[in-house]
């Protein structure tokens, strides 16, 4: 992964007791373009939606049911 193409960016978010405090963050856009660009990332990806189906009825489930 090309990480040196991950720049941060830097915002001063706040100035308290004449002292600056600052964000430093990369743009989401530049990360998902370097992640879609590996293509060990990318063979996992399904770029075709799958329809799947319980007994003939949609299933739906809570993504964010897992106990981590």
């Amino acid at each position: 992964m090309n990480i040196s193409q991950l720049s941060y960016s830097k915002h001063c978010i706040l100035v308290h007791n004449n002292r600056e405090y600052f964000i430093n963050y990369r743009p989401i856009k530049n990360c998902i373009k370097i992640l879609l660009s590996n293509p060990e990332i990318l063979q996992h990806f399904i770029f075709k939606y799958e329809n799947k189906k319980h007994q003939g009825e949609k299933s739906y489930a809570e993504q964010n049911s897992r106990n981590w």
